[in-house]
């Protein structure tokens, strides 16, 4: 893995925050099915892995299962 410059680590710092407002505005959508919630899930364990590699100065990359099936959900 490749250290990170100061401009990666300013995107990926805002990216971040937008992750967090995203979530933020999730949660307080109604959510019947609970796909909003299974995508809430989702978004924060990726925000959660990037942080974790922004704090070993190292450039985030995508979770190594991120292209997971989920299975179809039942209508």
């Amino acid at each position: 893995m490749t250290d990170m410059s100061q401009e990666t680590g300013d995107l990926y710092a805002r990216t971040l925050s937008t992750m967090t407002h995203v979530l933020d505005v999730l949660r307080d959508e109604r959510d019947p099915d609970g796909a909003l919630t299974d995508l809430a899930h989702r978004i924060e364990a990726e925000r959660e892995f990037v942080r974790s590699l922004m704090v070993l100065g190292t450039e985030p990359s995508r979770p190594p299962d991120w292209l997971r099936r989920v299975p179809a959900r039942a209508a």
